[in-house]
């Protein structure tokens, strides 16, 4: 077990220790290879305004993730054969 005390100590601030992070732009987002989708958005899903409800945004977020997970071999039996899962908060 690794504690407090068997954490060494590095002098510095923590921008001489690591480079500034730079985020990328729309354009190189949106260069990257995709996982998942696109996807059509059914009509049911749009509100009063013609646009995508709020509460749709999770579903589909969720059936993405779960089409990565299966990609990455994090599958159902994977996790019930370590005891271990995932969550969100």
């Amino acid at each position: 077990m690794l504690h407090a005390s068997d954490t060494p100590v590095t002098a510095g601030k923590a921008q001489d220790i690591m480079p500034p992070i730079q985020i990328p732009s729309y354009t190189q987002v949106v260069t990257l290879p995709r996982e998942y989708g696109p996807s059509v958005i059914p009509a049911t899903y749009e509100d009063e305004n013609g646009h995508m409800n709020i509460r749709h945004y999770f579903d589909l977020e969720t059936h993405a993730i779960a089409v990565v997970f299966e990609r990455m071999g994090i599958t159902d039996e994977y996790r019930s054969t370590r005891n271990r899962g995932f969550f969100t908060a």
